[in-house]
Order: C-alpha cells, then sequence, then structure tokens
C-alpha cells in the first residue's frame, strides 16, 4: 500500500525489555531460513497460515504455539486495534543485510508491515526511497514497503524486529493520522502512549481469515488495472509508448468484459474455473505485449512488473494447476 511518506513513527511506545525477554527464551531450532535464502535473514512466525511453521501469506492466519508463550506480545499486537496477519519475529544477524528491492505482490496491494524494534543498535540502518533512519527498540513503525527499501545491520548485535501485516482498521488509520511524518513529528501532548505489560490480561489478538480469493471479483481486477495504467509513465516522444497504452487499455477492457460475465454467471464456483483460466492466460498474452522499459511514476519500476503479480493472484495458482489438466470452456 501506498503510503503518504517513506516513514511513520505510530504513537504507541512498547516496553522494550519484555519484548526482549519473549524474543529470546526461543532456542536456535525455532529460527527458520529466509524464504529467499538471504544469508544471515531468519524469521520465528507467531501468526502464520493455519498456524503452521511457515511463511505463505494465503490461507487463514493463526497464532502459533510460540505466539501463546509470549503474554506481551499479544498485548502488544492488541494495542493496535486492528486485524493481524502474518506476524514474525525477524532476526538480521551482525554484518547482514536486505538488499533494496520493492514489495509489490498484489498481497500487499492493501495491506500495510508494521515494525516493532525488539533488539537492536544505532548501527541499524533502515533506508527506504532515498530516507534513512534507525529504529529504536520499544518503538512502532511503519514502512512504505511500495517504494525501494533496505537494511543494514553494521553493529555487532543480532537485530531483531516483532513485525506484522495489516489492512488496518478505523482505530488503526486513526493512530497514523495523528502520528504524521517524521519530517512533522506529532506534539508531545498527542503521545506516545505506553503500552505495559499486563500479568493478568490474556489479549485476544484477532488474525486474518480471508486474504487472497479464489477468483478476484471484475471490478477489484479493474480497479488494480486502472490505478497502474493512471502511474504510467510513458517517455515524451517514444511513439511505442504512445501507441501501446491505448491499445492495451483497450484489449484489457475487453478481457475485463468477459471476466466479469463469467464471474456473474459462476461467482467462484469450480464450474467455471477453467473459463477463468482461459482469460488469466489472455490477460498474461496482453501484457507480454507492452514495451519492457514503460515504467510508472510512483517507484520507477517498470509496468510490466507491477500488473504480472495482479494478474497472477486473480486466480489462486492450486485452481490455475488444476484446470491446466483439463480442457477449458470457452463461454460463461
Amino acid at each position: 500500500m501506498r503510503l503518504a511518506a517513506a516513514f511513520h513513527r505510530l504513537g504507541l511506545l512498547f516496553d522494550a525489555e519484555c519484548l526482549r525477554q519473549e524474543a529470546l527464551q526461543f532456542g536456535e531450532a525455532a529460527w527458520r531460513p529466509h524464504p529467499g535464502g538471504l544469508p544471515g535473514n531468519t524469521s520465528l512466525p507467531l501468526v502464520s497460515a493455519h498456524g503452521g511453521d511457515n511463511d505463505d501469506t494465503r490461507g487463514p492466519m493463526r497464532p502459533t504455539a510460540a505466539l501463546r508463550r509470549c503474554p506481551y506480545i499479544r498485548q502488544a499486537l492488541a494495542s493496535f486495534e486492528t486485524v493481524i496477519g502474518r506476524t514474525r519475529l525477524m532476526r538480521l544477524e551482525a554484518g547482514a543485510e536486505v538488499p533494496p528491492h520493492f514489495d509489490s505482490h498484489y498481497y500487499w496491494h492493501d495491506r500495510v508491515r508494521v515494525h516493532l524494534p525488539v533488539v537492536s543498535d544505532p548501527e541499524v540502518r533502515f533506508v527506504c526511497d532515498g530516507h534513512e533512519l534507525h529504529m529504536a527498540p520499544g518503538e512502532a513503525w511503519l514502512l512504505d514497503n511500495s517504494r525501494s527499501h533496505a537494511v543494514v545491520n553494521a553493529s555487532g548485535v543480532a537485530r531483531i524486529h516483532l513485525v506484522f501485516d495489516t489492512v488496518g482498521s478505523a482505530a488503526f488509520w486513526e493512530l497514523l493520522d495523528r502520528a504524521g511524518p517524521p519530517e512533522h513529528p506529532q506534539p508531545a501532548a498527542l503521545g506516545p502512549r505506553r503500552i505495559v505489560f499486563d500479568p493478568g490480561l490474556d489479549a485476544r489478538v484477532i488474525t486474518e481469515r480471508c486474504n487472497l480469493p479464489a477468483v478476484m471479483p471484475a471490478t477489484e481486477l479493474a480497479a488494480l488495472i486502472a490505478e497502474a495504467l493512471a502511474d504510467a509513465a510513458p517517455e515524451p516522444g517514444n511513439p511505442l509508448h504512445a501507441e501501446a497504452l491505448p491499445r492495451f487499455a483497450a484489449s484489457s477492457r475487453r478481457c475485463l468484459s468477459d471476466w466479469r460475465a463469467t464471474w456473474a454467471a459462476h461467482g467462484e464456483d469450480p464450474d467455471g474455473w477453467a473459463a477463468f483460466r482461459v482469460l488469466q492466460q489472455r490477460l498474461l498474452a496482453e501484457l507480454a505485449q507492452l514495451p519492457e522499459d514503460l515504467r510508472v511514476r510512483s517507484n520507477g519500476r517498470r509496468l510490466v512488473r507491477v500488473l504480472k503479480p495482479f494478474y497472477q493472484a486473480a486466480l489462486d495458482p492450486a485452481i490455475v494447476a488444476e484446470t491446466s489438466r483439463r480442457p477449458a470452456a470457452l463461454s460463461p
């Protein structure tokens, strides 16, 4: 999700020592390697798909056995007053780094990631869209991960953050509105509000049950395409760019009309899966006709790479695998 600034500090302050004690209770066997294989990057799932030992973003999110051993972390998560998605303790070893990257999968279109530093050092630096800062233990930060961002741990300690994904809520976004970006800090009278450990409180964490659709509704798919096209930045005087965008927009509208008709006839019913698979292939084929060097204004990414994850998410991968084994119906 795009935010107004690269970083926002939220108006909550946590007990850094309580966070540290709960994070450090786990042995080395509890930590998982980074799903992308980044050296020095490990994580420990606290809320995960089906409550399992995984980094998945699809499926009902449930507390893991590890979270049940962390009463203060549960209280910290509940204090945001929002539904909690995938949640992990994320560890970056001394001298390790996370190279610059974007988070552009469909999953991120309506979600943000919140960081609560647990163990850190001033030599641990976050860089996002040219802005650099250190997140201190006990603080809460929101990062616009649709922009290029990276982390460097130049210290001699392993950095640990409590990190959770969320679609937000009215209370959560009000927390953001009160905080403001780092260059315009909130008045002292407005916060931060301290979240003190309550030994008698068994906080309830509301977790995400519905995240990625089996079949994306046509209205949502149309909105994603329209947003990306509005962000497109054709090069002035480039005839390939000038011709490609209107042609692509027209072919997308035709395909979306068929997607809408198929949705009206079947919804997410398996009877329509094969037809949706054909339409997904059409969308991907049209996308391949766009010039590779056509980019978007917001973060400079290639338009093809912005849209492709949306098209891939329009149909559950399990449905894609199933329908690839049988013939597809061509009409709704």
